[in-house]
Protein backbone atom coordinates (compact mmCIF):
# COMPACT_ATOMS: atom_id res chain seq x y z
CA UNK A 1 0.00 0.00 0.00
CA UNK A 2 1.02 3.49 -0.56
CA UNK A 3 3.91 2.63 -3.23
CA UNK A 4 2.74 5.25 -5.61
CA UNK A 5 1.08 8.41 -5.27
CA UNK A 6 -1.25 10.61 -7.43
CA UNK A 7 1.73 11.87 -9.58
CA UNK A 8 4.09 8.60 -9.54
CA UNK A 9 0.57 6.42 -10.61
CA UNK A 10 0.31 8.65 -13.65
CA UNK A 11 3.66 8.35 -14.48
CA UNK A 12 3.50 4.68 -14.75
CA UNK A 13 0.42 4.39 -16.49
CA UNK A 14 1.63 7.01 -19.20
CA UNK A 15 4.64 4.83 -19.29
CA UNK A 16 3.66 1.77 -19.69
CA UNK A 17 -0.03 1.58 -20.46
CA UNK A 18 0.20 4.64 -23.33
CA UNK A 19 3.70 4.28 -24.79
CA UNK A 20 5.34 1.10 -23.86
CA UNK A 21 2.82 -1.54 -25.19
CA UNK A 22 0.92 0.20 -27.54
CA UNK A 23 4.31 1.29 -29.26
CA UNK A 24 5.69 -2.55 -29.10
CA UNK A 25 2.62 -3.52 -30.56
CA UNK A 26 2.37 -0.98 -33.57
CA UNK A 27 5.82 -1.38 -34.91
CA UNK A 28 5.79 -5.09 -34.49
CA UNK A 29 2.16 -5.13 -36.76
CA UNK A 30 3.94 -2.68 -39.02
CA UNK A 31 7.05 -4.84 -39.17
CA UNK A 32 3.80 -8.25 -39.94
CA UNK A 33 2.79 -5.92 -42.45
CA UNK A 34 5.48 -4.96 -44.34
CA UNK A 35 6.84 -8.72 -44.65
CA UNK A 36 3.50 -10.44 -45.79
CA UNK A 37 3.13 -7.47 -48.24
CA UNK A 38 6.33 -8.61 -49.88
CA UNK A 39 5.73 -12.23 -49.29
CA UNK A 40 1.99 -11.89 -51.20
CA UNK A 41 4.14 -9.89 -54.05
CA UNK A 42 6.58 -12.29 -54.64
CA UNK A 43 4.16 -15.00 -54.56
CA UNK A 44 1.86 -13.86 -56.96
CA UNK A 45 4.41 -12.79 -59.33
CA UNK A 46 6.54 -15.62 -58.94
CA UNK A 47 3.14 -17.78 -60.14
CA UNK A 48 2.10 -15.57 -62.93
CA UNK A 49 3.53 -16.71 -66.54
CA UNK A 50 6.22 -14.53 -67.89
CA UNK A 51 5.65 -12.85 -70.79
CA UNK A 52 9.01 -11.23 -71.51
CA UNK A 53 7.63 -7.82 -71.85
CA UNK A 54 9.11 -4.47 -69.81
CA UNK A 55 8.08 -4.13 -66.42
CA UNK A 56 8.26 -6.39 -63.67
CA UNK A 57 9.28 -10.11 -63.54
CA UNK A 58 9.73 -12.78 -61.29
CA UNK A 59 11.33 -15.98 -63.37
CA UNK A 60 12.91 -19.51 -62.29
CA UNK A 61 14.98 -21.78 -63.85
CA UNK A 62 18.11 -23.23 -64.37
CA UNK A 63 22.00 -21.10 -64.28
CA UNK A 64 24.23 -20.90 -67.49
CA UNK A 65 27.27 -19.21 -67.16
CA UNK A 66 28.40 -17.06 -69.87
CA UNK A 67 32.19 -16.84 -68.84
CA UNK A 68 32.18 -20.59 -67.60
CA UNK A 69 35.60 -19.70 -65.44
CA UNK A 70 34.44 -18.17 -62.18
CA UNK A 71 30.86 -17.76 -61.12
CA UNK A 72 29.11 -14.80 -62.16
CA UNK A 73 27.40 -13.87 -58.84
CA UNK A 74 29.72 -14.38 -55.26
CA UNK A 75 29.85 -13.09 -51.90
CA UNK A 76 33.07 -13.93 -49.90
CA UNK A 77 33.45 -13.02 -46.29
CA UNK A 78 36.63 -13.09 -44.63
CA UNK A 79 36.47 -12.70 -40.56
CA UNK A 80 39.22 -13.01 -38.16
CA UNK A 81 39.38 -14.07 -34.46
CA UNK A 82 40.97 -15.40 -30.91
CA UNK A 83 40.55 -17.94 -29.08
CA UNK A 84 38.25 -17.19 -26.43
CA UNK A 85 37.22 -19.65 -23.16
CA UNK A 86 35.94 -23.00 -23.95
CA UNK A 87 37.31 -23.37 -27.14
CA UNK A 88 34.90 -20.38 -28.77
CA UNK A 89 36.11 -17.98 -31.29
CA UNK A 90 35.01 -14.75 -31.50
CA UNK A 91 34.63 -13.76 -34.81
CA UNK A 92 34.81 -10.18 -36.37
CA UNK A 93 33.66 -9.54 -40.04
CA UNK A 94 37.52 -7.90 -41.83
CA UNK A 95 36.37 -7.81 -45.42
CA UNK A 96 33.78 -8.41 -48.02
CA UNK A 97 34.13 -8.93 -51.30
CA UNK A 98 30.99 -9.49 -54.03
CA UNK A 99 31.30 -10.60 -57.95
CA UNK A 100 28.20 -9.27 -60.03
CA UNK A 101 28.56 -11.10 -63.71
CA UNK A 102 25.85 -11.49 -66.35
CA UNK A 103 24.51 -14.76 -66.49
CA UNK A 104 21.78 -16.60 -68.28
CA UNK A 105 18.62 -18.50 -66.99
CA UNK A 106 17.34 -21.08 -69.07
CA UNK A 107 13.47 -21.33 -68.00
CA UNK A 108 11.16 -24.53 -68.13
CA UNK A 109 10.04 -24.15 -71.72
CA UNK A 110 13.52 -23.91 -72.78
CA UNK A 111 13.57 -19.93 -73.28
CA UNK A 112 16.91 -17.88 -72.03
CA UNK A 113 16.64 -14.85 -70.11
CA UNK A 114 19.73 -12.73 -69.74
CA UNK A 115 20.23 -11.69 -65.79
CA UNK A 116 22.38 -8.29 -65.58
CA UNK A 117 23.14 -8.16 -61.52
CA UNK A 118 25.10 -4.69 -60.11
CA UNK A 119 26.70 -3.95 -57.14
CA UNK A 120 23.10 -3.18 -55.29
CA UNK A 121 21.87 -6.86 -56.02
CA UNK A 122 21.23 -8.81 -53.13
CA UNK A 123 22.05 -12.59 -53.49
CA UNK A 124 19.85 -14.62 -51.21
CA UNK A 125 22.02 -17.98 -50.25
CA UNK A 126 23.52 -19.89 -47.45
CA UNK A 127 27.13 -19.09 -46.97
CA UNK A 128 29.55 -22.05 -46.44
CA UNK A 129 32.79 -22.02 -44.51
CA UNK A 130 35.51 -22.77 -47.39
CA UNK A 131 38.59 -22.34 -44.98
CA UNK A 132 40.26 -21.74 -41.87
CA UNK A 133 43.89 -20.93 -40.94
CA UNK A 134 45.95 -19.68 -38.15
CA UNK A 135 47.36 -16.14 -38.66
CA UNK A 136 51.10 -16.26 -39.20
CA UNK A 137 53.08 -15.07 -35.79
CA UNK A 138 50.19 -15.20 -34.37
CA UNK A 139 48.55 -18.87 -33.13
CA UNK A 140 45.77 -17.79 -31.21
CA UNK A 141 44.64 -15.35 -33.91
CA UNK A 142 42.62 -17.41 -36.57
CA UNK A 143 41.34 -16.32 -40.54
CA UNK A 144 38.21 -18.25 -42.15
CA UNK A 145 36.46 -17.43 -45.12
CA UNK A 146 32.76 -17.55 -46.25
CA UNK A 147 31.81 -18.14 -49.36
CA UNK A 148 27.96 -17.97 -51.17
CA UNK A 149 28.57 -18.36 -55.17
CA UNK A 150 26.44 -19.31 -57.75
CA UNK A 151 27.12 -22.36 -59.59
CA UNK A 152 26.42 -23.81 -62.94
CA UNK A 153 22.72 -25.50 -63.37
CA UNK A 154 21.34 -24.43 -60.09
CA UNK A 155 18.33 -23.81 -59.91
CA UNK A 156 17.03 -20.12 -58.55
CA UNK A 157 14.49 -17.44 -58.38
CA UNK A 158 15.28 -13.73 -59.55
CA UNK A 159 13.06 -11.02 -58.92
CA UNK A 160 13.47 -7.76 -60.95
CA UNK A 161 12.36 -6.06 -64.14
CA UNK A 162 12.86 -6.24 -67.65
CA UNK A 163 14.60 -3.38 -68.91
CA UNK A 164 16.69 -2.68 -72.07
CA UNK A 165 20.46 -3.85 -71.86
CA UNK A 166 23.08 -1.86 -70.60
CA UNK A 167 25.57 -4.19 -72.44
CA UNK A 168 25.40 -2.28 -76.15
CA UNK A 169 27.18 -5.21 -77.51
CA UNK A 170 23.83 -7.74 -76.80
CA UNK A 171 21.71 -5.40 -79.07
CA UNK A 172 21.16 -8.56 -81.85
CA UNK A 173 18.37 -10.64 -83.23
CA UNK A 174 18.57 -13.06 -80.27
CA UNK A 175 16.01 -11.90 -78.38
CA UNK A 176 13.60 -14.47 -75.71
CA UNK A 177 10.26 -14.38 -76.89
CA UNK A 178 10.58 -11.14 -79.31
CA UNK A 179 11.04 -9.12 -76.01
CA UNK A 180 12.93 -5.94 -77.99
CA UNK A 181 12.90 -2.05 -77.06
CA UNK A 182 13.21 0.85 -78.90
CA UNK A 183 16.19 2.88 -78.85
CA UNK A 184 17.87 5.75 -81.27
CA UNK A 185 18.92 3.46 -83.97
CA UNK A 186 15.64 1.33 -85.25
CA UNK A 187 17.65 -0.70 -87.04
CA UNK A 188 19.36 -2.19 -83.69
CA UNK A 189 16.98 -2.74 -81.43
CA UNK A 190 18.31 -3.08 -77.66
CA UNK A 191 17.27 -6.57 -76.21
CA UNK A 192 15.19 -6.27 -72.61
CA UNK A 193 17.35 -8.41 -69.53
CA UNK A 194 16.18 -8.99 -66.25
CA UNK A 195 17.73 -5.79 -63.83
CA UNK A 196 17.31 -4.07 -60.78
CA UNK A 197 14.19 -2.20 -61.11
CA UNK A 198 14.05 1.74 -60.04
CA UNK A 199 12.99 1.66 -56.71
CA UNK A 200 14.34 -1.87 -55.99
CA UNK A 201 17.46 -3.79 -56.18
CA UNK A 202 17.71 -6.99 -58.18
CA UNK A 203 17.08 -10.16 -56.34
CA UNK A 204 18.30 -13.41 -56.87
CA UNK A 205 17.47 -15.95 -54.60
CA UNK A 206 18.26 -19.86 -54.15
CA UNK A 207 15.04 -20.84 -52.86
CA UNK A 208 11.65 -19.75 -53.29
CA UNK A 209 10.63 -16.22 -53.06
CA UNK A 210 9.53 -15.10 -49.55
CA UNK A 211 10.90 -18.55 -47.88
CA UNK A 212 13.14 -16.27 -45.36
CA UNK A 213 10.39 -14.03 -44.34
CA UNK A 214 8.15 -16.71 -43.10
CA UNK A 215 9.98 -16.78 -39.52
CA UNK A 216 10.30 -13.17 -39.30
CA UNK A 217 6.10 -12.77 -39.90
CA UNK A 218 5.33 -15.41 -37.41
CA UNK A 219 7.75 -13.70 -34.75
CA UNK A 220 6.18 -10.32 -35.78
CA UNK A 221 2.63 -11.12 -35.82
CA UNK A 222 3.14 -13.60 -32.60
CA UNK A 223 4.70 -10.06 -30.67
CA UNK A 224 1.93 -7.92 -32.09
CA UNK A 225 -1.02 -9.73 -30.95
CA UNK A 226 0.46 -10.13 -27.79
CA UNK A 227 1.08 -5.97 -27.06
CA UNK A 228 -1.75 -5.78 -28.60
CA UNK A 229 -3.80 -8.07 -26.12
CA UNK A 230 -1.96 -6.55 -22.76
CA UNK A 231 -2.44 -3.04 -23.89
CA UNK A 232 -6.39 -3.72 -24.27
CA UNK A 233 -6.45 -5.83 -21.01
CA UNK A 234 -4.40 -2.94 -18.97
CA UNK A 235 -6.09 -0.26 -20.65
CA UNK A 236 -9.78 -1.43 -20.42
CA UNK A 237 -9.41 -4.16 -17.22
CA UNK A 238 -6.91 -2.55 -15.05
CA UNK A 239 -6.94 0.53 -15.20
CA UNK A 240 -11.21 1.15 -16.06
CA UNK A 241 -11.38 2.14 -11.99
CA UNK A 242 -8.35 4.17 -12.07
CA UNK A 243 -9.39 6.20 -14.90
CA UNK A 244 -13.18 6.55 -13.98
CA UNK A 245 -12.04 8.16 -10.40
CA UNK A 246 -9.66 10.26 -11.62
CA UNK A 247 -12.02 11.79 -13.97
CA UNK A 248 -14.68 12.46 -11.37
CA UNK A 249 -12.48 13.25 -8.57
CA UNK A 250 -9.19 14.96 -6.96
CA UNK A 251 -6.29 13.22 -5.54
CA UNK A 252 -5.73 13.59 -1.78
CA UNK A 253 -2.68 12.65 0.93
CA UNK A 254 -4.24 11.14 4.45
CA UNK A 255 -3.43 10.04 7.74
CA UNK A 256 -4.45 7.10 8.79
CA UNK A 257 -5.68 7.91 12.66
CA UNK A 258 -7.28 4.41 13.06
CA UNK A 259 -7.40 0.66 12.26
CA UNK A 260 -10.48 -1.54 12.65
CA UNK A 261 -11.09 -4.98 12.55
CA UNK A 262 -14.45 -6.04 12.65
CA UNK A 263 -15.67 -9.94 12.43
CA UNK A 264 -18.82 -10.75 9.72
CA UNK A 265 -20.56 -13.62 9.74
CA UNK A 266 -22.13 -15.04 6.66
CA UNK A 267 -24.77 -17.39 7.27
CA UNK A 268 -25.37 -19.71 3.94
CA UNK A 269 -28.04 -22.09 4.38
CA UNK A 270 -27.03 -24.03 7.83
CA UNK A 271 -23.42 -23.08 7.40
CA UNK A 272 -21.65 -19.93 9.26
CA UNK A 273 -18.79 -18.17 6.94
CA UNK A 274 -17.19 -16.09 9.69
CA UNK A 275 -14.47 -13.24 7.75
CA UNK A 276 -12.86 -10.00 8.58
CA UNK A 277 -13.71 -6.84 7.44
CA UNK A 278 -10.43 -4.35 8.19
CA UNK A 279 -11.33 -0.67 7.86
CA UNK A 280 -8.95 2.97 8.47
CA UNK A 281 -10.45 5.98 9.33
CA UNK A 282 -8.56 8.30 7.98
CA UNK A 283 -8.26 12.32 8.12
CA UNK A 284 -7.98 14.51 4.58
CA UNK A 285 -8.13 17.80 3.29
CA UNK A 286 -11.09 18.62 1.29
CA UNK A 287 -11.31 20.84 -2.55
CA UNK A 288 -11.30 23.92 0.39
CA UNK A 289 -8.40 22.19 2.83
CA UNK A 290 -11.14 21.37 5.16
CA UNK A 291 -10.22 19.06 7.12
CA UNK A 292 -12.38 15.86 6.80
CA UNK A 293 -12.73 12.37 8.17
CA UNK A 294 -13.67 8.92 6.45
CA UNK A 295 -13.82 5.38 6.63
CA UNK A 296 -12.37 3.27 4.10
CA UNK A 297 -12.02 -0.25 3.32
CA UNK A 298 -8.68 -1.69 3.19
CA UNK A 299 -6.87 -5.30 3.22
CA UNK A 300 -5.34 -7.14 6.46
CA UNK A 301 -1.66 -6.24 5.09
CA UNK A 302 -2.93 -2.96 5.33
CA UNK A 303 -3.87 -2.95 8.82
CA UNK A 304 -0.26 -4.34 9.27
CA UNK A 305 1.66 -2.26 7.92
CA UNK A 306 -0.32 0.53 10.10
CA UNK A 307 0.53 -1.31 13.70
CA UNK A 308 4.26 -1.45 12.35
CA UNK A 309 3.92 2.46 11.55
CA UNK A 310 2.83 2.78 14.91
CA UNK A 311 5.86 0.83 16.77
CA UNK A 312 7.81 3.33 15.00
CA UNK A 313 5.89 6.00 16.29
CA UNK A 314 5.69 7.67 12.49
CA UNK A 315 2.45 8.81 11.12
CA UNK A 316 1.04 6.29 8.28
CA UNK A 317 -0.07 8.36 5.15
CA UNK A 318 -2.35 6.92 2.60
CA UNK A 319 -3.17 8.74 -1.29
CA UNK A 320 -6.93 8.47 -1.26
CA UNK A 321 -9.27 10.07 -4.55
CA UNK A 322 -12.04 12.19 -3.17
CA UNK A 323 -15.30 12.53 -5.13
CA UNK A 324 -17.07 15.86 -5.05
CA UNK A 325 -20.83 15.56 -5.01
CA UNK A 326 -23.83 16.16 -2.19
CA UNK A 327 -22.19 12.55 -0.42
CA UNK A 328 -18.38 12.56 -1.15
CA UNK A 329 -16.56 8.93 -1.78
CA UNK A 330 -13.10 8.03 -0.73
CA UNK A 331 -11.16 5.84 -2.39
CA UNK A 332 -8.16 4.12 -1.39
CA UNK A 333 -6.00 4.95 -4.67
CA UNK A 334 -3.53 2.54 -4.17
CA UNK A 335 -6.43 -0.20 -4.55
CA UNK A 336 -8.08 1.48 -7.62
CA UNK A 337 -6.64 0.45 -11.13
CA UNK A 338 -3.69 -1.32 -9.49
CA UNK A 339 -1.06 1.23 -10.55
CA UNK A 340 1.85 -1.63 -8.95
CA UNK A 341 0.68 -4.45 -10.71
CA UNK A 342 1.07 -2.16 -13.96
CA UNK A 343 4.65 -1.34 -13.23
CA UNK A 344 5.66 -4.91 -12.50
CA UNK A 345 4.00 -6.06 -15.98
CA UNK A 346 5.32 -3.13 -17.44
CA UNK A 347 8.98 -4.38 -16.09
CA UNK A 348 8.47 -7.45 -18.04
CA UNK A 349 6.85 -6.38 -21.30
CA UNK A 350 10.33 -4.22 -21.29
CA UNK A 351 12.01 -7.56 -20.96
CA UNK A 352 10.00 -8.96 -23.34
CA UNK A 353 10.38 -6.31 -26.00
CA UNK A 354 14.04 -6.52 -25.43
CA UNK A 355 13.94 -10.25 -26.41
CA UNK A 356 11.50 -9.24 -29.09
CA UNK A 357 14.42 -6.95 -30.89
CA UNK A 358 17.11 -9.05 -30.12
CA UNK A 359 14.97 -12.29 -32.07
CA UNK A 360 13.88 -10.34 -34.96
CA UNK A 361 17.71 -9.36 -35.43
CA UNK A 362 19.15 -12.63 -35.41
CA UNK A 363 16.44 -13.75 -37.76
CA UNK A 364 17.60 -11.16 -40.50
CA UNK A 365 19.27 -13.42 -43.02
CA UNK A 366 23.04 -12.19 -43.30
CA UNK A 367 22.82 -10.67 -46.54
CA UNK A 368 20.46 -8.29 -44.82
CA UNK A 369 22.93 -7.35 -41.73
CA UNK A 370 25.87 -5.57 -41.71
CA UNK A 371 29.03 -6.20 -40.71
CA UNK A 372 29.05 -7.30 -37.47
CA UNK A 373 30.67 -10.07 -34.82
CA UNK A 374 29.80 -13.35 -34.10
CA UNK A 375 30.82 -16.40 -31.59
CA UNK A 376 31.20 -19.81 -32.53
Amino acid sequence: MGVFGPGASWVVVIAVAWVLLPTVACVASLAALRHLRTLRKLQQASTRAFAGRPGPAVVQGCVRFIDPDHAPVETVIEETGERAEQGKVDWKESSRSIRREPFEIVLADDGVVRVEPDAQTVYADRLVEAQREPVAKEPTVLRREKRASLSDGRRVWVAGAMRPSLDASRNVGSTYRGAVSESGDPSRPRRLVLRGAEVEPLWISTSPPGEDRVARIALHTAVALLFTTLALFVNVGSLGAFYKLRASGHDVVGVVERADVEPLVTQVGFISLRSDRYSFRVRYPDSARQPQTATIDVAGSDVTAFAKSRSTGLPLTVFLTVTDGARPTVSFTTRVGAPYAVAVLGGLAAFVSLLYFWGARKLRPWYEQRPRSSVQ
